[in-house]
């Protein structure tokens, strides 16, 4: 294996497409024990140290699990071990110039924009707001560049849904460009998290496994790449045994 692939695990892919941001999913035991055993495998002549090692799960509910299926496998009386986390984990663990603004700042900011500019009832006016901030994170997070004018995005919603522009749709799309145009930048979450995943594939220090990762965005499929341009990654994953 040579920096910059990604090896499947037998019938299994590599990171999927961008698509949804990472959810919490139920990473099984079995394959927790296949992780582990393959990774003490790989780096036997290490033992006890795999602290140079990095394992990525979709929830930190499985690292316990990870840490014990890896401290039978190894059989040694201690063992350092790899640094276990997830996706969102392993970003906020990195130092960036930027760091996120605070949920309840960003809210408000855009509920006083929001409400100045009287396109919604004021009765669902902060529940619009929170809905529209994670609106925005999605868009950034998948990489949805803003459109210059809200008859550009208009136009881009239209040609995405297949539809026609009509009065509902102008308004729709007027309101998300003037949201998206106020939030989107180094305060939002999703460049936060990229920004934070870009560090950690740069300080690379070893090996990277994923273990049953949901599908990645954009951000986090170059974080990948990045990383496997300096040190091998793995990737296993559980539809692979229920093949």
């Amino acid at each position: 294996m040579t920096p910059g692939q990604v090896a499947p695990d037998r019938a299994g892919t590599g990171p999927a497409p961008g698509a949804p941001a990472p959810v919490e999913v139920c990473c099984h035991a079995d394959l927790l024990q296949r992780a582990a055993a393959r990774i003490v495998e790989r780096h036997r002549t290490r033992l006890p140290d795999l602290s140079g090692v990095t394992v990525l799960v979709p929830g930190l509910h499985a690292a316990p699990e990870l840490a014990r299926a890896l401290r039978q496998c190894a059989g040694t009386p201690a063992l350092l071990l790899p640094t276990i986390t997830t996706l969102e984990g392993l970003s906020a663990s990195q130092p960036v110039a930027a760091g996120p603004a605070a949920e309840s700042g960003r809210r408000l900011l855009l509920f006083g924009i929001l409400r100045d500019q009287g396109w919604i009832d004021p009765g669902t006016l902060w529940q619009a707001t929170g809905e529209l901030v994670r609106l925005c994170d999605e868009l950034s997070r998948h990489r949805i560049g803003l459109a210059a004018t809200a008859e550009e995005f208009e136009d881009r919603v239209a040609r995405a849904c297949g539809v026609s522009s009509n009065r509902l749709l102008r308004f729709e799309a007027r309101v998300v460009h003037e949201t998206w145009r106020h939030l989107a930048g180094s305060g939002d979450t999703a460049f936060v998290h990229g920004a934070g995943l870009a560090a950690a594939a740069a300080g690379a220090r070893g090996e990277l496994w994923l273990v049953d990762l949901p599908d990645m965005t954009p951000s986090e499929e170059e974080f990948v790449l990045a990383w496997g341009r300096r040190h091998p990654v793995h990737a296993l994953h559980g539809s692979a045994d229920a093949a």
